[in-house]
């Protein structure tokens, strides 16, 4: 038979997942508005992609997080070498795929402002999920930033196609 705080600790021990937090990439019009949300973990890696306004061709800015929330820019890569020599970094090197990719010891940002229109078509890849960023909002202006919510609001959030 269960007692009183039996049935307190079961309930706190089945709903504790729905508690805790979760760390999310999440993606804000200017005026704050929520426009999408990915879970991500510290240490991951997602991605900027984009057509060169210049060169028109492909290019893609990759990030890490950091375990403070920050978003750190970590390499830009694309086919084109000029692209690569456009941003007069360090010299580019290939890698495996057969792009150009440049290391960059970028800074952290709290909050990383991007500008997204239909000629760039800035595509955010994080976690297996790819959102054409120029397809939301209003202006194309957006701020990224890593947000730990808890796991109730998420689950919610998703449930009315947030």
């Amino acid at each position: 038979m269960l007692t009183n705080c039996g049935i307190l600790a079961l309930v706190l021990l089945l709903a504790g997942p729905l508690l805790g937090p979760t760390s999310l990439l999440v993606v804000r019009l200017e005026t704050g508005e929520l426009e999408a949300f990915i879970p991500v973990r510290p240490g991951e890696r997602f991605s900027l992609s984009y057509v060169h306004s210049i060169y028109d061709q492909p290019a893609e800015e990759i990030f890490t997080i950091d375990t403070e929330g920050r978003i750190c820019l970590q390499a830009l890569r694309s086919r084109s070498l000029a692209v690569l020599e456009y941003y007069d970094r360090e010299p580019a090197r290939k890698v495996a795929t057969g792009e150009w990719e440049i290391t960059v010891c970028g800074s952290s940002e709290l909050v990383l402002p991007v500008i997204a229109d239909k000629t760039g078509k800035r595509t955010l890849r994080a976690a297996g999920r790819e959102i054409p960023l120029y397809r939301l909002g209003e202006g194309g202006h957006f701020q990224l930033q890593i947000e730990r919510w808890p796991n109730w609001k998420v689950l919610w959030a998703e449930a009315i196609g947030r």
